[in-house]
């Protein structure tokens, strides 16, 4: 059931690891500053649980075949502003989980290319930055 060759192997998990360590701290700095901005929206979250939670999620999303780890949902603030509720967040995961179990992903995708996609990812990236520079001291600006 639980596979631990790699494990027994590691010469064959060593060419891997420079893309597991960044791409983990990656995520788990993304929950912290996620988070952080929560808190600059005014709702405080348990940083350890929501870290756990995602790691949490990770696994589980490792069992289906998902090499990416887990975290929080992006534009804490903006939803707050729009009335977004904890509804908000439980219907979006149901969207997912329907349009990813059905095959609707690639009929999106079959419709609108990925180039079509790439600069409303590149608009979300943006607002994070923009975001996490509003809650950052200016003494740490680069």
């Amino acid at each position: 059931l639980l596979r631990l060759e790699p494990f027994q192997d590691p010469e064959r998990v060593m060419p891997y690891v420079g893309i597991a360590i960044p791409l983990a701290l990656t995520v788990a700095i993304g929950s912290i500053q996620i988070r952080a901005m929560a808190s600059n929206a005014g709702d405080e979250f348990n940083l350890c649980w929501t870290m756990a939670g995602d790691g949490i999620a990770t696994i589980i999303a490792s069992f289906f075949g998902s090499p990416w780890g887990m975290t929080v949902f992006i534009g804490h603030g903006a939803f707050k502003a729009m009335g977004a509720q904890v509804g908000y967040s439980f219907m979006t995961g149901i969207a997912f989980i329907i349009v990813c179990f059905s095959g609707l992903s690639s009929l999106v995708l079959s419709i609108f290319p990925a180039e079509v996609l790439n600069p409303i990812i590149l608009y979300v990236g943006l607002v994070v930055c923009v975001e996490a520079l509003e809650i950052t001291p200016p003494r740490h600006w680069p």
